[in-house]
């Protein structure tokens, strides 16, 4: 049948049937579904190798025949020229859910498994802190103009540093989406600007400065970790985290497993008298 205003109007459901979809004689796909209930929807309906699509285009109340029809050809269109229009929708809508917050549980518990515990903290307030204002962004529309724009607004607020260790969590978080195919062209946070920090601190402390803070500290868990470090010149978290099993006061040494190391090496730190 030829779908006019006024013949789309007097369609109605044949005795016994809950759905039914009239086809236009004139543009071969497209019709009308009538459902129980009164409802009509303009689809279109075509062929992908053995499968049949057919997508709902609008209400009938909503859109107007010429508008449903014309939509209709442009998508059969799209058909001839080898497209899936139904799946490229599909896959839009699969997109829009991808946002950079709704992944970014998964990346994290992926993570969990490989990183020190203070590290993962550190990502997880970069990436769940610093970085909210892209969590409601679909993944593959944040571009480098928005990172640029985010990195900038840290530096302001935060400072350099901290702008710069957000940027290297976001790159290594964007690198996960690409090999996950969440991102297909490239990471956005490549070739954005790193803030200029200072130089490399070169200030140690002088003899009589280390003298007063030793005498300074007090009889407590923070006194002793302190003057271990001053003694040792071990890591900050080397010492903090220090396990009794990493201790041989007999040989003096301390030797530190691969997993508390920084190189992912065991490591000897040997022990003075004091």
């Amino acid at each position: 049948m030829k779908l006019t205003i006024t013949s789309v109007r007097s369609l109605t459901l044949p005795k016994g049937q809950m759905d039914k979809t009239y086809f236009d004689d004139d543009l071969p796909g497209f019709g009308v579904r009538v459902r129980a209930g009164g409802s009509k929807t303009w689809v279109v309906q075509y062929k992908v190798g053995a499968r049949h699509r057919r997508m709902p285009l609008g209400s009938v109340g909503t859109l107007d025949l010429s508008k449903a029809r014309a939509t209709a050809k442009d998508l059969l269109a799209a058909v001839r020229l080898g497209r899936d229009p139904f799946a490229e929708k599909i896959e839009t809508r699969a997109k829009i859910t991808e946002t950079f917050g709704a992944l970014l549980p998964r990346y994290l518990a992926r993570q969990r498994a490989r990183l020190k515990p203070r590290t993962l903290q550190e990502t997880e307030r970069h990436l769940e802190s610093h970085a909210r204002s892209l969590h409601a962004r679909a993944v593959h529309a944040i571009d480098r103009r928005a990172v640029a724009a985010l990195l900038a607004e840290i530096a302001e607020t935060s400072g350099p540093v901290a702008a710069n260790r957000v940027r290297a969590s976001l790159s290594t978080y964007c690198n996960w989406l690409l090999r996950e195919g969440m991102l297909l062209d490239s990471n956005p946070v490549s070739y954005t600007n790193r803030q200029p920090e200072k130089g490399v601190r070169e200030r140690v402390l002088k003899a009589e400065e280390l003298w007063q803070i030793w005498h300074a500290l007090g009889q407590n868990q923070y006194g002793d970790i302190v003057k271990l470090l001053a003694l040792t010149g071990a890591r900050r978290d080397e010492i903090g985290g220090l396990r009794w099993s990493e201790v041989d006061l007999e040989r003096a040494l301390i030797t530190l497993p691969s997993q508390r190391t920084k190189n992912k090496r065991p490591h000897e730190i040997r022990l003075s008298a004091a």
